[in-house]
């Protein structure tokens, strides 16, 4: 008799047991084994900062996302922010719910479980945030996931809006980083020969680092500031004149935004509220993404 294990669209596995009868006919015959279910929708329709879920996605992989409570808060930086650039104008944003952040970067290991191959130029370590990958690369494992792995009704996994990325960076806080005012290779993966507001220079480890290696933000998220430059739904696009609702970015234009800064990134632009922009089909060894569950109507 010979026993096989069997993966199932990336979420079940069938253990069957095989035997061989007479003329070579191989006869199997076993039960399905189900992966946890995701939270009831009940749960994602409220919650509290430091509240997180796990998604089994298949493979022993699993995503972990945390609260990001909606509300107003200012987006951008003030002119008098070291580094402050012009495209990044302050003004007020109000996120009309909540949401859910991935508590990490999208990692290898996650994405080898859901799309089976792994386009990384920095491997090894199934830790390592996934990178070289184009925001359409991103958006292929976002609907694989909507498919095989769905949230509860009224919900949907998605690239967090640049407004809701820099919300759940600030974690917040209102001063340039989520540590304060300056920032350190001790506190982020970026090039620690260049850091920010008075920091002292540290190591440049000139690659990408483990998520979860650095301490997590007021909000229990992880490399928000460095390691790799994270896609956002929106197109590039100015910022509003005044307040605005929801954001989403312009209808048009030929740049999606990136944010967070990366592994070879200096200090400044690690920054909350520094921006990046990039066509959605560049991939490079210092871009990589964050997913996030949000209401579907979003």
């Amino acid at each position: 008799m010979v026993f096989y294990t069997l993966k199932l669209e990336g979420h079940d596995e069938l253990a069957v047991s095989g035997t061989v009868e007479a003329g070579g006919k191989l006869v199997l015959a076993g039960t399905l084994k189900a992966l946890p279910p995701s939270p009831a929708a009940a749960t994602l329709n409220a919650g509290e900062v430091g509240k997180g879920w796990k998604f089994p996605i298949g493979g022993g992989q699993e995503i972990v996302v945390r609260y990001v409570p909606g509300g107003t808060f200012r987006m951008g930086s003030p002119a008098s922010e070291d580094g402050h650039e012009s495209d990044e104008t302050e003004h007020r944003v109000t996120l009309g719910s909540h949401y859910w952040m991935g508590e990490t970067e999208v990692t290898q290991g996650q994405w080898e479980a859901v799309m089976g191959s792994n386009p990384s130029h920095f491997t090894g370590d199934p830790a390592l945030p996934v990178e070289n990958v184009s925001w359409e690369d991103a958006q292929g494992l976002i609907k694989a996931l909507n498919t095989r792995c769905a949230l509860p009704a009224g919900w949907k996994w998605a690239l967090p809006s640049e407004a809701q990325w820099e919300r759940a960076c600030r974690g917040g806080t209102t001063t340039a980083t989520a540590y304060g005012d300056s920032l350190s290779s001790a506190q982020a993966n970026f090039d620690g020969r260049s850091p920010y507001g008075g920091a002292s220079e540290g190591s440049y480890l000139a690659k990408t680092a483990p998520v979860k290696r650095y301490q997590a933000n007021a909000y229990g998220l992880h490399d928000m500031h460095g390691n790799v430059w994270e896609w956002c739904a929106d197109r590039y696009g100015a910022y509003p004149a005044g307040a605005a609702t929801d954001p989403a970015g312009p209808n048009s234009g030929s740049y999606r935004v990136a944010r967070g800064g990366g592994w070879y990134s200096d200090g400044s632009d690690c920054r909350s509220a520094s921006r990046c922009r990039s066509t959605p089909v560049d991939r490079d060894c210092f871009m990589g993404f964050r997913i996030a569950a949000v209401p579907a109507g979003h």
